[in-house]
């Protein structure tokens, strides 16, 4: 645990005993989703996790935990560094590169829609200065996007 009280780095083996507990109690899951940092949302949206390597998605499993995850990326873009915006952006461009499922690739792409739009926001309002791995990837993923 870093000074801040916000985890950065745990033990695999622990960190999978967490998203079991997770995947299976939905309200737990919708508390997590709904305060998690963005460590916690790259964990959300990750692709083959677990013991064997095929957990795909382990937090969204419900409707009510995509909406809580797209509400807490919402909150988060306004406050999130570039790197953190780079984080996100490569987490979402892996999913839409990986899921075959017609309605899950339809859920990600609206939360890439939304996340894409807000961080374009975050970006104006702080008049950022945007390195050129950030823009290449958010061009990327905006291209994979308009296809």
């Amino acid at each position: 645990m870093t000074t801040t009280g916000t985890w950065t780095w745990v033990h695999p083996s622990w960190r999978d005993v967490v998203i079991d507990h997770l995947m299976s109690r939905p309200a737990d899951r919708l508390r997590f989703l709904g305060s998690c940092s963005v460590v916690g949302l790259q964990l959300a949206l990750s692709l083959a996790g677990g013991g064997d390597g095929r957990r795909e998605l382990p937090l969204l499993h419900e409707p009510a935990d995509w909406q809580a995850l797209r509400t807490r990326v919402g909150e988060l873009i306004d406050d999130m560094s570039l790197a953190e915006h780079n984080e996100v952006l490569s987490s979402l461009r892996s999913l839409l590169d990986t899921i075959t499922d017609a309605d899950v690739l339809k859920t990600v792409g609206a939360l890439t829609d939304e996340a894409l739009s807000r961080i374009v926001r975050a970006w104006d309002e702080r008049k950022a200065t945007l390195t050129r791995p950030v823009l290449a990837n958010f061009y990327e993923l905006s291209v994979q996007r308009s296809r």
